[in-house]
């Protein structure tokens, strides 16, 4: 409606409220006249403007996180589960992932994730073929198996530990066994099969 102020006739504005080209707004919670006429909140993407005490604000939607004037998906690097959550430092040979808003680490290719490590399985002593799966005193880890470990020069042949430069079964490699024609003795020297006759 209409009233009577200092001999004009103006309208009737509910109290807290501003007429704005039209109607009556509430400047201190309308989005559109934030504060003053045609004072517009904005918001980014993802999110929701919204006008309090005269001040515009946003709210993230979708299950995004706010993080200083932007939303964020809090399952992704880098705001995994919080704002400027990067997920590291990681362990050697691995990178950083975010699951379920919680980080966690990936194994470059070729190594796997045994406990809070990036392994070769193949080659580990301590995780030989798998995680946890130790190689006895002694022992070495080859191919993912537990082998006898050979002090050099000696070299793990059939699991036990020969001298190549001089095994007659085993010259100069594993299985390279030294022959000899009759009325002759094999031997192997320096890794090279050779004969004496008797």
């Amino acid at each position: 409606g209409m009233v009577c102020s200092n001999g004009a006739c103006t309208v009737r504005r509910p109290t807290g409220t501003t007429t704005c080209g039209g109607p009556c707004v509430a400047t201190g919670a309308d989005p559109l006249h934030c504060g003053a006429c045609s004072n517009v909140c904005s918001a980014p993407a993802g999110a929701q403007a919204f006008c309090s005490n005269s001040s515009c604000g946003f709210n993230c939607t979708g299950g995004l996180l706010k993080c200083g004037s932007s939303c964020v998906d809090p399952t992704k690097l880098p705001n995994c589960g919080g704002c400027g959550v990067t997920c590291l430092p990681v362990p050697n040979n691995a990178f950083a992932t975010c699951a379920s808003s919680k980080c966690s680490f990936g194994c470059n290719a070729g190594l796997t994730k045994c406990s809070n490590a990036c392994v070769n399985t193949q080659t580990d002593k301590n995780n030989c073929g798998g995680c946890a799966v130790v190689c006895g005193t002694g022992k070495g880890c080859q191919a993912g198996q537990c082998v006898i470990s050979c002090t050099p020069p000696l070299s793990n042949c059939g699991g036990q530990c020969v001298a190549t430069d001089s095994d007659v079964l085993h010259c100069g490699g594993c299985g390279n066994a030294c022959s000899a024609p009759p009325g002759a003795q094999a031997f192997c020297s320096a890794g090279q099969c050779g004969f004496n006759c008797t």
